[in-house]
């Protein structure tokens, strides 16, 4: 054989494993998230399930994983105030609501210190398991967006 078609051989092969790998590994999607259309701005002390399409509670597909790994915050107070953030997942979803969703669980918490009125973006780490509703809680008024990806 000669080397050119020895390495046509290899290269084939390489592709069908990496092929036959990404179908069983399954492909990362990602997904943008908003809070409700009908309240933009989640009240102070209050829970929202994330979106998407806008205006349809976000469930996470069977089997699968969403990691969230950005979030996009624009407090609604004034700069230099703390807000308590936290990113969960629960059950079934709420609409800026006082109730939690049904057996919430937080996975990612932080406080954000308002820079005026600006809105900023910040790296986290919220892993939201297949079949539940990923939530924001947040301590005073917030509009909010994240992305993630699902895998």
């Amino acid at each position: 054989m000669r080397y050119g078609s020895w390495l046509a051989v290899v290269f084939t092969v390489a592709i069908m494993v990496v092929a036959m790998w990404a179908r069983t590994a399954g492909v990362e999607t990602t997904v943008s998230l908003t809070t409700s259309p009908a309240q933009a701005t989640i009240t102070a002390g209050r829970y929202d399930t994330l979106e998407n399409p806008r205006g349809t509670d976000y469930q996470v597909p069977a089997g699968e994983t969403l990691y969230i790994d950005r979030f996009l915050g624009l407090p609604q107070v004034a700069a230099g105030s703390n807000v308590y953030v936290e990113i969960g997942y629960g059950e079934d979803g709420v609409g800026d609501s006082a109730a939690a969703p049904t057996n919430a669980v937080a996975v990612s918490a932080f406080t954000w210190v308002s820079a005026n009125g600006a809105p900023e973006v910040l790296e986290v780490y919220a892993p939201i398991p297949s079949a539940m509703y990923p939530y924001v809680y947040v301590s005073q008024a917030m509009a909010a967006h994240a992305w993630g990806r699902v895998r």
